[in-house]
């Protein structure tokens, strides 16, 4: 367990903690070194699967993360929740997307497998996240288990799946990516299991990030810090605005926010 007064500031990552170019800042690694240094945790709080960003994990020193939004969540090496998708909703939505030509990506604690090779919309959007292009492997999800899907395919295109699917949520998060999970999915659902599990007061829970999938983080957590670069709706539900990810935004709300020097 940890003291009641420690604080544990949520991080996510593409926008938030790395810079348009994927980077990190050397004013970001000042930063979580600070606070790694003054003993508060540091943590992630990601859609992404632990293999795409656990290279950043290394280089900033974190190991506490809310992965794949909220259906894994991991402190310290040990993981403290791994929600499974149910293999008939992951069926669902793999039966419509192959009809459609589509692409489905498959993430779990150890792995992100895709359906299919060399797609366009999975091409484009591994290029903007500057990672390889997944592995295929379109029937893994029948021999391993799967925290949430990926669907690669347009806005416009993804009102189909939501017609067809209204228990589920389909994230954006670029022009052709969106996370597949539950309704009552969320990274939310995961800090609530972590901070709870480590005796942390939501008094002493702060939160960056920038994206549609932080919106519902920014909004339970007080201490909410919304990044310059991020979409209107999570400006509106943070308590600040920080700079943009290129321009030193975690450094300078950190010092705002008065945890660090």
């Amino acid at each position: 367990m940890e003291a009641m007064n420690r604080k544990i500031i949520f991080f996510d990552i593409d926008g938030t903690l790395l810079t348009k170019e994927k980077t990190i800042l050397n004013s970001t690694k000042y930063a979580i070194n600070a606070l790694q240094k003054k003993g508060d945790i540091v943590a992630i709080a990601t859609g992404r699967a632990p293999s795409m960003f656990v290279h950043i994990a290394r280089e900033l020193n974190i190991n506490t993360y809310i992965a794949l939004n909220g259906q894994l969540v991991v402190h310290q090496g040990e993981i403290m929740q791994n929600n499974l998708l149910d293999k008939e909703m992951i069926q669902d939505i793999t039966d419509l997307a192959y009809a459609n030509q589509h692409v489905v990506g498959f993430g779990n604690k150890d792995n992100f497998l895709i359906s299919h090779a060399n797609h366009i919309y999975a091409e484009r959007s591994f290029k903007h996240l500057k990672l390889p292009y997944p592995d295929v492997d379109p029937r893994c999800f029948y021999d391993v288990g799967v925290n949430q899907l990926n669907l690669f395919c347009t806005r416009e295109e993804e009102g189909l799946y939501k017609a067809t699917f209204p228990n589920y949520q389909f994230i954006r998060w670029g022009d052709f990516g969106a996370d597949v999970l539950p309704k009552d999915v969320s990274k939310v659902v995961g800090i609530k299991l972590l901070i709870e599990r480590l005796q942390i007061h939501l008094d002493d829970c702060y939160a960056f990030g920038d994206g549609e999938n932080d919106i519902q983080m920014l909004t339970f957590i007080k201490n909410s810090v919304a990044m310059a670069n991020g979409v209107p709706e999570v400006k509106v539900v943070s308590n600040y605005i920080a700079p943009s990810c290129d321009n030193h935004g975690i450094f300078t709300g950190l010092k705002r926010l008065q945890l660090i020097g």
